[in-house]
């Protein structure tokens, strides 16, 4: 018998290793005598001299038979063999007992029981010993290689099977109308469809990889390889927008691709890249943009110009009720009651001028991050009330009903006191605004939780729902059209809303709809933390209170001279000394030399 042995399946020939024995015998001259007997039969001899030994031999290879000492001390064959077969790897191995005794049947029957095929009798006979060992070492090649050839069978079925599925695979992914590549783990393109070899014109000879990378736009290169690059190191898909030249027309065409990986278990064997065009699309979006920014611009326009003539007409008009009713007086004696009406009329136009420029000056003031919070611990009762009886005359004189219900129940709020007041005070006189005669404006505060609730609710005209998202966006106004009923430039409650965020709140106002009032609600947290201060800057017309200036120096710098014959009057009404001049220069040598306690610069 040859060392090895060779079958030949599909033309593929099975190389058999040379079949192990293992010889098991306490007796160094039979393990002798076993070796010189079988060495015509080419095979490898183990040699072994106890049971203990035969079972580390059996754990590190595989035997084609064992012969088996029935008699040996320590672990007996017997005994050997029963541990042989409680194992999955060796129980079908057969196994040869070599006995010296003439044994009865019991003792033979034994045997067989734990799993040998046959006894040989000491002392040995070599042509029968050679004679069962050769049938029982062909057996096992014989085995050996039908099992091989199952394999071998198996392996080309499967290969077949994997041939068939890439042929149908590659014809159905030549059939899609996109691009696809296939990639190896690294990253390196080996594979394109047809529709990609018709889109650039690449040659089936030509290496995938350069042709994808002369195709793609030059302006995204760098970052379709860095992306690809990140993609292949992490392991997870990509997606990316990139433009890809056309062989026909040289045109780049905008093409969303993705990249996902293939997985055996966790290990990234390569990756499927697609390409789907998108032009058209890409094209309608970008053209939409252009449309809506060119809207936009043009919407922006028309909102600067409407809001100049917005400007324009809040300011001329309380302006030209002033002027006229000042050359009134100055043209004709008027006494008495038309005097007073006169007055009355000057007056009011100028407070509603003031509160033009006001509302401007703190739209300027937020705008520019120079809008001054001053905070402090507060009874916010007292401020709302202060407010509201400011507009008290208001709402009378429209005839529509003021109602409060003011309780804070003793709690103090971080504000600033002139601010909550003018919070207030443009909610509230919206509110009176557009309510109509016979109307009601209801105004309450009160504590939910630890925060403080402030509602002001109207029986007025109402919020469209299509509106009432914007009703806080500066210069906005329902009714934009030059024959509105109310004036205002659509900044009071812009104005709330900032205000009201620098408090660390919230407003929101709701509406059942045109007809139906509105409800605006503002809420405050109590004992709010101070914000980060703000860049100082002029604060709002007015104050809690009058300040007693009595032996104060005060300079005044003002170029308007107007402006400084009403501050010195004004001023000195308060007891203050006051030094007007009109400039900066004149104001440092005169400070320097007259040392006033304080500096006041208007506008």
């Amino acid at each position: 018998m040859r060392s090895k042995r060779r079958a030949v399946l599909c033309d593929d020939p099975i190389d058999l290793p040379t079949p192990n024995i293992l010889i098991v015998d306490d007796s160094p001259a039979n393990l002798a005598a076993f070796e010189v007997i079988l060495e015509p039969l080419k095979c490898h001899v183990v040699k072994v001299s106890s049971g203990a030994d035969a079972l580390r031999r059996l754990l590190a290879q595989d035997f084609a038979l064992i012969l088996m000492d029935v008699q040996m001390p320590g672990m007996s064959g017997i005994e050997t063999v029963e541990l042989i077969k409680q194992s999955k790897r060796h129980r079908h191995i057969p196994i040869l007992f070599v006995t010296a005794t003439c044994c009865d049947r019991s003792f033979i029957a034994r045997g067989y029981e734990t799993g040998a095929v046959d006894y040989i009798v000491k002392p040995l006979d070599a042509e029968i010993l050679r004679s069962k060992v050769s049938v029982l070492v062909e057996l096992f090649c014989q085995k050996e290689i039908i099992r091989r050839q199952a394999e071998t069978l198996r392996r080309h079925e499967r290969e077949a099977m994997e041939r068939r599925c890439e042929l149908r695979y590659q014809t159905l992914i030549d059939a899609m109308p996109l691009c696809v590549w296939a990639a190896r783990a690294s990253g390196r393109f080996y594979y394109a469809n047809q529709a990609w070899e018709a889109y650039a014109g690449a040659s089936p000879r030509r290496r995938v990889d350069i042709a994808v990378l002369e195709a793609l736009h030059p302006e995204d290169r760098r970052r379709v390889y860095s992306e690809w690059k990140n993609a292949v190191q992490s392991g997870l898909p990509v997606e990316a927008q990139v433009r890809l030249r056309r062989r026909a027309d040289g045109v780049y065409r905008w093409h969303l691709a993705r990249a996902v990986p293939q997985h055996e278990g966790a290990r990234v064997t390569g990756w499927i890249v697609t390409a789907t065009d998108i032009d058209e699309q890409k094209r309608a979006e970008e053209a939409e943009q252009a449309a809506r920014k060119a809207a936009e611009t043009t919407n922006n326009s028309a909102m600067q110009d409407e809001f100049l003539a917005t400007v324009s007409h809040e300011l001329r008009t309380p302006m030209t009720a002033i002027i006229g009713w000042i050359d009134i007086l100055r043209s004709s004696k008027l006494g008495g009651p038309a005097a007073e009406r006169a007055l009355e009329a000057i007056a009011r136009n100028a407070r509603r001028e003031m509160r033009v420029v006001r509302d401007i000056l703190d739209v300027s003031r937020i705008v520019t991050g120079r809008l001054q919070v001053d905070f402090e611990l507060i009874d916010p009762t007292s401020v709302i009330h202060e407010a509201l009886d400011a507009l008290g005359p208001v709402a009378f004189a429209k005839g529509v009903t003021l109602e409060r219900d003011v309780d804070a129940r003793g709690a103090l709020l971080m504000a600033d006191p002139l601010r909550l007041r003018q919070i207030a005070h443009n909610l509230v006189y919206n509110a009176i605004k557009y309510t109509p005669s016979g109307g009601c404006v209801d105004v309450a505060l009160g504590r939910l939780g630890m925060r403080f609730v402030l509602s002001v609710t109207d029986t007025g005209e109402g919020i469209h729902p299509d509106f009432l998202p914007r009703v806080f966006d500066y210069f906005s106004q329902a009714d934009h059209s030059s024959r509105r009923h109310h004036g205002g430039l659509g900044l009071g409650l812009a104005i709330v809303r900032k205000l009201v965020e620098l408090h660390g709140g919230a407003v929101r106002a709701v509406s059942q709809g045109p007809g139906k009032g509105a409800k605006f609600t503002v809420e405050l947290p109590v004992y709010a933390a101070s914000p980060a201060p703000f860049i100082t800057g002029a604060g709002p017309q007015g104050s809690a209170g009058a300040r007693r200036l009595a032996g104060r120096r005060v300079l005044v710098v003002s170029d308007d001279s107007d402006g400084h014959a009403l501050m010195l009057e004004t001023l000195e009404k308060r007891g203050a000394t006051v030094m007007p001049v009109a400039s900066a220069d004149d104001a440092q040598a005169v400070a320097t030399a007259w040392r006033p306690d304080v500096i006041v610069r208007t506008p």
